[in-house]
């Protein structure tokens, strides 16, 4: 009957979701440990600690946040924010501190590699890295590894506070019909109104769309991070979008996330 049916949707749904999640922790777990033995390596003693510490939190607070998101009614609405705006701006730091570190042991690898080459080829010891050396050398690696991804993090942070640029592409298709020579698609894609995108964004994207007067519009995807009843307000203008052959709408992923069926 239907009530034991829609038991067993609910459960395989929570299966499948506590699989993902032992999944992502899994990955997580792991590339933390690797981050941490790395960039520990040649760091002063006093550093491991700081450093394991921040690459835990900085890591588990993420999928903590996606929580948060889907059940964003929970707390106040002012810690919450702060606390995904924490969570996404850690997130971009490790996935910039991860392929950088990985970057760094290749080369390393590839030092290694030569040093025993040369060694070989003169019947020495190894030439160019000692125990000293590597050490010297591993920490200048991770201290600029950290200093670049910090930079570029801190200026993605401002990148994505200032309103998204205006491209424009011309698309030539063969056999297009005369009347549509010309149609101007104005598309706008992965808002993700949200914890750190809210109304006053929006209505900057809104109002920059109607100045372009186009012949259609196309929102192509993941415009909500939340409930309806969180974003109600803050996507409301998007009521506002103007263009001759209207404005249309394509769900993503995010807004599935969202529960975009409820």
């Amino acid at each position: 009957n239907q009530p034991d049916r829609t038991r067993r949707q609910e459960a395989a749904l929570a299966a499948r979701i506590a699989a993902f999640a032992s999944i992502v922790l899994t990955v997580l777990g792991l590339a933390t440990f690797y981050l941490g033995s790395r960039l520990t390596a040649g760091a002063p003693l006093w550093l491991h600690l700081p450093i394991w510490i921040s690459l835990t939190v900085g890591v588990f607070i993420q999928p903590i946040s996606m929580l948060l998101v889907r059940f964003d009614h929970v707390g106040s609405e002012r810690v919450v924010r702060v606390f995904q705006w924490v969570a996404y701006v850690a997130m971009g730091l490790f996935s910039l501190l991860l392929p950088f570190t990985m970057a760094v042991d290749v080369v390393l690898l590839a030092l290694g590699l030569l040093d025993r080459g040369v060694a070989m080829a003169a019947e020495s010891a190894p030439l160019l890295i000692d125990g000293a050396a590597r050490n010297t050398l591993l920490g200048g690696l991770h201290l600029s590894v950290v200093s670049v991804a910090l930079g570029i993090t801190t200026v993605g942070f401002f990148r994505a506070r200032s309103l998204a640029r205006l491209v424009q592409v011309d698309v030539p298709i063969d056999g297009l019909p005369d009347a549509l020579h010309g149609f101007r698609i104005a598309q706008i894609s992965d808002i993700h109104v949200g914890p750190t995108i809210r109304r006053p964004y929006l209505q900057a994207i809104v109002d920059r769309v109607n100045e372009l007067d186009a012949d259609l519009v196309a929102v192509t995807g993941d415009l909500v991070d939340g409930s309806v009843e969180t974003l109600r307000d803050h996507v409301a203008p998007l009521a506002e979008l103007r263009a001759r052959h209207g404005a249309w709408f394509v769900t993503g992923n995010h807004d599935y996330y969202s529960g975009v069926h409820s």
